[in-house]
């Protein structure tokens, strides 16, 4: 739905072990923890399982259901305050160099294997966007969610919080006319921040608008003034995202 290419994604016998080690310590200490002290394990499983926690997605839930499927909605979601200043789980998810990747669960508690760089050579892409351009399934999106777009590193410089202005506006897409009919007004944006850190994609746009429906349809402008390439010239980013329900 994202456009990152997945054609080459393997799941890995050895990344599913470390991962499965993971969801098992995570329990063994009765919370998610990345970097968690040894629960008195032997020293070798406990380094096993610490390479699933410091190299994953960790999720937990109140119900022990398909919990690794389960898990990817909570990673997209990425909308609670200890998240959304980087939306890092997400970002992991949709990092288009990921070649491999694995998953385990352990009651309740599920990791997954994200910091993976195996593919050499990536298509050339311009953004990373979520929820993406174009048609998007509003069953794969909630009204709270913050939006996110992750700039190329190639393409575009590091953006600025304080020279960024993020426009979200309901728009008619008219196809007969080649043209959209914008709102008289632009949704209220209630959250804005910029991430530059490691988390797959560096150069992060966060932001999350007031109100919205995705589960009514409707479509959306979406216009990022501020920006700058590479050469330093300055740029705007537009697209529209239309959602339907499936």
């Amino acid at each position: 739905l994202c456009y990152v290419p997945y054609e080459q994604l393997k799941l890995d016998a050895t990344y599913c072990a470390h991962a499965a080690a993971a969801a098992n310590l995570c329990n063994a200490i009765g919370h998610l923890d990345h970097k968690p002290a040894n629960p008195s394990w032997p020293d070798d499983r406990y380094k096993f399982a610490y390479e699933g926690t410091s190299h994953g997605n960790l999720h937990e839930s109140s119900r022990h259901g398909p919990l690794a499927r389960e898990s990817i909605d909570g990673y997209m979601d990425d909308a609670s305050d200890l998240n959304i200043d980087r939306v890092g789980h997400r970002r992991w998810c949709l990092y288009p160099y990921m070649g491999k990747t694995g998953f385990g669960t352990y009651k309740g508690f599920s990791a997954m294997w994200s910091m993976d760089r195996s593919v050499d050579k990536v298509p050339p892409y311009d953004f990373v966007a979520y929820p993406s351009p174009g048609l998007f399934p509003s069953t794969y999106f909630a009204p709270n969610r913050p939006w996110s777009i992750s700039l190329a590193e190639d393409k575009y410089a590091p953006p600025s919080e304080k020279n960024l202005t993020v426009t979200l506006t309901p728009v008619e897409v008219q196809v007969a006319k080649n043209k959209l009919a914008r709102a008289a007004q632009p949704c209220k944006i209630t959250y804005l921040h910029v991430d530059l850190g490691g988390y797959g994609i560096s150069n992060c746009i966060i932001f999350r608008p007031a109100n919205l429906r995705p589960d009514l349809g409707g479509a959306y402008l979406v216009e990022i003034a501020g920006l700058k390439n590479n050469r330093g010239q300055e740029t705007t980013l537009k697209y529209v995202v239309e959602f339907f329900k499936p």
